[in-house]
């Protein structure tokens, strides 16, 4: 397997530069850079990195964009796959041999669209391959198969964020190719902001990932466009999208400290959702 690697970054933190560096001294690596500024300090050590290709347009053009134009890239100096990042995720050593190993050796594995791991709060990883196809997969993590990538419309730029990887993984099945993870395998990845709550009546604290209220309004109408396009033939997928989306509009605005910017920005991407409706009705 010929394999590139891909991370994404927004306002890096002083993690980013090691969990670049742990992987680009494995592969040829592309950072598409979204911050609104270039010229931080650990931007600087990103770009000085052996192996690292780096990219940069002043502008957040959100994930889709970035993974189409790392596929593109990747294609164009013919790598086979794709090992796709988030700058908040990191294999360790011994799951990144283990889960090449797995891709590598998996049956007709040319014809799987994305691989696919575990991510928190699993630990453990073994070095016998549990795989298991699934509907959807995290973009962090994943290995994209470039051989399979222009059979599909790609990464819906619209989207921006939210639910990229799901419409994307739902192309591939549609088209008649696997989407497969390994269950014996785990990356770190973060997942919200954790918050810890006092809840009225109770004895103990929880906790919630909280999402920003900006951020809602991507799921919203991202959601909405998912349900439009795939309820007939992911209808239990979609189901268990509306509850995962609807806790999470729960928990922005009973705990979150921006509850009627979260209100508003669900409205907001529903009406979003609408439009764009209108106008892809007409494509």
């Amino acid at each position: 397997m010929k394999i590139a690697c891909f991370f994404t970054v927004f306002n890096p933190t002083d993690n980013v530069p090691d969990n670049i560096l742990a992987l680009s001294s494995h592969y040829q690596t592309y950072v598409f850079d979204n911050s609104p500024i270039s010229d931080s300090l650990i931007q600087q050590q990103i770009k000085a990195i052996k192996n690292v290709i780096y990219f940069y347009d002043g502008e957040n053009g959100g994930i889709a964009k970035r993974l189409n134009q790392a596929c593109k890239q990747a294609v164009s100096e013919n790598f086979e796959w794709l090992l796709t990042m988030d700058q908040d995720s990191m294999f360790d050593a011994d799951n990144l041999h283990s889960y090449i190993n797995c891709a590598s050796s998996y049956p007709e594995y040319k014809l799987v669209g994305m691989f696919g791991v575990s991510y928190q709060p699993r630990t453990a990883h073994s070095i016998v391959c549990k795989a298991s196809n699934k509907s959807i997969l995290i973009t962090s993590g994943s290995l994209i198969n470039l051989a399979l990538y222009y059979k599909t419309k790609g990464f819906n730029e619209w989207m921006f964020i939210d639910q990229v990887d799901t419409d994307y993984c739902m192309q591939l099945i549609l088209l008649g190719y696997d989407v497969v993870k390994f269950e014996n395998v785990t990356i770190r990845h973060a997942v919200g902001t954790p918050t810890t709550i006092k809840l009225l009546g109770a004895f103990s604290n929880v906790t919630r990932d909280l999402h920003s209220a900006y951020r809602l309004f991507f799921m919203v109408r991202n959601f909405l466009l998912l349900q439009y396009l795939y309820k007939q033939e992911f209808p239990r997928e979609i189901a268990l999208l509306r509850k995962d989306l609807v806790n999470r509009m729960k928990s922005s605005i009973f705990y979150s400290k921006e509850k009627l910017k979260a209100v508003r920005n669900i409205f907001r991407g529903y009406r979003s959702y609408k439009k764009y409706k209108r106008n892809y009705n007409r494509l």
